[in-house]
């Protein structure tokens, strides 16, 4: 029997109002920032000085001259480096990778969520209140790595909590091979990531 598309019409309508209110977020701070694209927290800026000495001189810190690691989520930063690397040193590449990384953090919200059977309408609330509450947008615009270490943190501990209760013995070894992939990327993220 074939799935219907419309089955994940509550991914669908979330991811959309998501971009949606992120436009507008977006279109407000340009309005107000005389059409430049201003992060609110020099931390932004710190991490992309870092990512693009890393991919241009090989050097991890926030000048070419030397070893200086003032940033604590490496893999962000390893992250936009890969990003400058391959295509450039830009200001819009941590908003981007946020945006991209927000729709994976509603999908991967709605994955957990189809796995438990939620309806269609408590799925869409969900996401809604995921989106609305964190709030996705809002961290969007950081240009910091909080939408990478939701993501993450949120697939290790649905993926543990199945796999230490034992609810789905048949993906019990599918789920350690996931877990060990992703405790590291937990840490990774945030060092403080060790804790959850």
């Amino acid at each position: 029997m074939q799935k219907s598309p419309f089955q994940n019409w509550p991914l669908y309508l979330s991811v959309l109002i998501l971009l949606l209110v992120t436009w507008l977020a977006i279109s407000i701070s340009l309005s107000q920032n005389h059409g430049f694209l201003i992060y609110a927290l020099d931390d932004a800026y710190i991490g992309m000085a870092m990512a693009r000495n890393f991919a241009q001189y090989g050097v991890w810190g926030i000048t070419r001259y030397g070893f200086t690691s003032c940033s604590s989520p490496p893999l962000w930063t390893l992250l936009l480096s890969l990003i400058y690397y391959l295509g450039g040193v830009n200001q819009l590449a941590p908003l981007v990778l946020n945006l991209i990384l927000a729709v994976l953090v509603v999908a991967a919200a709605h994955h957990v969520l189809s796995w438990y059977k939620a309806t269609p309408l408590v799925k869409f609330l969900a996401l809604i209140g995921i989106i609305v509450l964190v709030p996705l947008p809002m961290l969007i615009l950081t240009g910091m790595e909080p939408v990478l270490q939701t993501l993450v943190s949120t697939l290790a501990v649905f993926y543990a909590a199945r796999w230490i209760s034992g609810e789905a013995p048949e993906s019990a070894r599918g789920d350690s091979i996931r877990l060990l992939i992703l405790a590291p990327l937990v840490t990774g993220v945030r060092f403080e990531g060790k804790g959850i």
